[in-house]
């Protein structure tokens, strides 16, 4: 398991309790996506946290999507007498592509491999000649299954409709495919709602590895990415679990003049399938109408993920196919093909079995991507115990930053980790602190990292270290992405402040930190996670009205990345519940229910709280609550036992 399985699946209670549904609606993690974790509990059940049973689910729809790509080029491309080999050559090529190893691999792309599998199903319904009750039943089967599998389902709807202009059916007759579709557009949208409009709002204000500040922004973005899109599928050695993304100074720039170029491109295929009713110019559109939601509607911090790609594979493997279909030689062509997929395939999944080499590959191709360098960073001192690669891969990364390029958390975690590796190689004597520094620029960040370790090995020296580092690089030039035009005082202030708490000075640590975050009064703001630092001491000093706003405006930036912590939650039920505010209190065990959903004791916290207001959920929360105390599972289970 690797990345976000271990939240997704390993540490995710609701799929082990498969005879009991509701959970998958009401977790958190599955609710908005729950047939994955659907698979997920019946492979449990079956096999328990055997990998080779939870992966056979993916290769099993991989597979079934693979002979619905060939059997729809038969149909729409090859015709009955000279389709065959076609087909052969479209179902290899999606099977064996590259691309598909995110999605087939990674447990938590399961729901790109489930949708692609059923929204190929529902289409082959729709193009069957009959069309009967049993036909329009599995279309309507297919189609819902796709829109809870995951929200890229939306793309039936466009492609849905350039079939059935191309089939040359009557607009009456689509009305019956219609219904389903738009049942699972709101049941989709039902379920998506909160997250997509934490999603957007979230976008917009919190810097990530580009700092788009609105609507523009993001349109030049999805634009610039575009042509590096394409260039995936055919360039299969630049794959890689994370890309750097760069988002264009210009309306002018090359790449967003290449991605305005194919948009028109797609418009020129798409008017021309419309008007000529021909399914060679489906592969182009179903390309462009696949990626659609992921690369240009939907705001995502990660769009070059491979899982995205998925869903426009088919279009790569039947235009292909198609190009070839005329070609002589076939049974050698196809051979060939399915040759050089398998050759670049190979290595990529060998590097899905190890964590370390897929960052360290993302880090040779992203090498100024500060997420994959600290990633690779944590790997290399994790599974290879290899401290100074780790602190010399950090340092060549922040070579190329200057201070306001990363997020207060981002450089936080990165110098934290940069700082544990300084620390256990300066313990072991084996080479010059100085040495080890190297790769670290002077000036603020060698500086910052020198205080963070000093205050790990001498915290006596720190003070006076503090302040000969804030002397030298007070005038330290921001780059023009800082959100805080005092970054480099205010870094400096934090470590104060955390200095101070740690000497039991908390008081005075209050008023750091408050110098640093009060003037931002919005929910977003660049030092976000020190809401929860000022609101421990708040807390501490018994100001409970302050320690409560604190912690609310820290949980809902967490709530914004979908994360729940237990600790915050938990404060904010004790501060609510010991000032009578019973409903927000039970807000906040029930956001940690929805995590934790087996946890017998929180639920009948729950319960007891539900009662206290007379909420109708009252009684069915207890009746959960003596479920899951009567189905616990113990750790020791032979199902939780983890094989290869």
């Amino acid at each position: 398991m690797v990345f976000d399985d271990f939240s997704h699946v390993l540490e995710n209670r609701a799929i082990r309790y498969l005879w009991h549904p509701r959970v998958f609606f009401e977790s958190e993690h599955s609710r908005s996506r729950p047939l994955p974790y659907v698979t997920f509990a019946i492979s449990y059940a079956l096999s328990g946290f055997s990998l080779s049973g939870l992966r056979s689910w993916s290769l099993l729809f991989h597979l079934g999507s693979g002979v619905l790509v060939g059997a729809l080029y038969r149909r729409w491309l090859g015709g009955l007498n000279d389709g065959a080999w076609g087909a052969l050559l479209a179902g290899s090529i999606f099977l064996l592509h590259p691309l598909a190893a995110d999605a087939v691999i990674y447990f938590s792309a399961r729901g790109s491999v489930l949708v692609l599998f059923f929204l190929l199903l529902a289409l082959w319904f729709h193009g069957r000649e009959k069309q009967g009750p049993l036909v329009l039943a599995g279309f309507f089967a297919a189609s819902i299954a796709a829109f809870l599998s995951r929200e890229a389902a939306i793309a039936l709807f466009p492609l849905l409709l350039l079939v059935h202009r191309i089939e040359k059916r009557s607009w009456r007759s689509l009305l019956p495919f219609v219904a389903p579709l738009l049942l699972g557009g709101l049941a989709l949208f039902w379920l998506k709602a909160g997250f997509l409009g934490a999603a957007y709002r979230g976008f917009f204000t919190v810097q990530g590895d580009v700092d788009v500040t609105g609507p523009l922004d993001f349109l030049r973005l999805s634009l610039s990415l575009w042509p590096k899109l394409l260039a995936l599928f055919v360039q299969p050695t630049s794959q890689s679990i994370d890309h750097q993304v760069f988002l264009p100074d210009s309306w002018f720039d090359t790449s967003v003049l290449a991605g305005i170029f194919l948009w028109l491109m797609f418009a020129v295929c798409l008017g021309q399938a419309w008007r000529s009713r021909s399914f060679g110019w489906l592969a182009p559109c179903w390309f462009f109408l696949a990626l659609l939601p992921t690369n240009s509607v939907l705001p995502l911090l990660d769009p070059f993920a491979e899982r995205h790609f998925y869903l426009a594979l088919p279009a790569f493997a039947w235009g292909v196919a198609w190009l070839f279909a005329k070609v002589k030689g076939e049974a050698a062509m196809i051979l060939l093909t399915m040759l050089l997929a398998a050759y670049f395939t190979l290595p990529r999944v060998e590097q899905w079995r190890k964590p370390t080499e897929l960052w360290l590959d993302a880090h040779r191709k992203a090498p100024g991507k500060f997420r994959v360098a600290y990633n690779s960073a944590v790997s290399l001192m994790v599974t290879r115990d290899d401290s100074q690669g780790a602190l010399a891969l950090l340092g060549g990364t922040y070579a190329r930053l200057q201070p306001g390029d990363l997020t207060y958390e981002q450089q936080e975690e990165g110098l934290r980790t940069a700082a544990s590796a300084l620390a256990s190689l300066s313990a072991s004597r084996l080479v010059s602190e100085e040495s080890l520094l190297a790769e670290f620029p002077p000036g603020f960040w060698r500086e910052l990292l020198l205080l963070k370790a000093t205050m790990q090995k001498n915290p006596k020296t720190w003070h006076s270290a503090w302040k000969a580092a804030l002397t030298k690089v007070e005038m330290f030039p921001l780059s023009g992405r800082a959100r805080d035009p005092q970054l480099v005082r205010n870094s400096f202030l934090l470590l104060k402040a955390e200095q101070l708490e740690r000497s039991g000075r908390e008081k005075e640590a209050a008023e750091v930190y408050e110098q640093v975050i009060l003037p931002f009064q919005e929910r977003h703001f660049p030092y976000w996670t020190a809401r929860e630092a000022l609101g421990d001491l708040y807390m501490s000093l018994g100001r409970d009205e302050l320690a409560i706003e604190q912690f609310e405006k820290a949980a809902y930036q967490y709530k914004v990345f979908k994360r729940f912590p237990f600790q915050l939650q938990s404060k904010l039920y004790e501060l609510y519940l010991k000032h009578g505010d019973l409903p927000r209190a039970s807000d906040s065990i029930g956001e940690l229910v929805r995590v934790y959903t087996d946890n017998a004791k929180l639920r009948r916290l729950y319960a007891d709280l539900l009662a206290a207001q007379q909420d109708r959920h009252a009684a069915r929360q207890a009746l959960e609550a003596e479920f899951y105390s009567g189905n616990a599972i113990s750790p020791t289970d032979e199902r939780e036992i983890i094989r290869p």
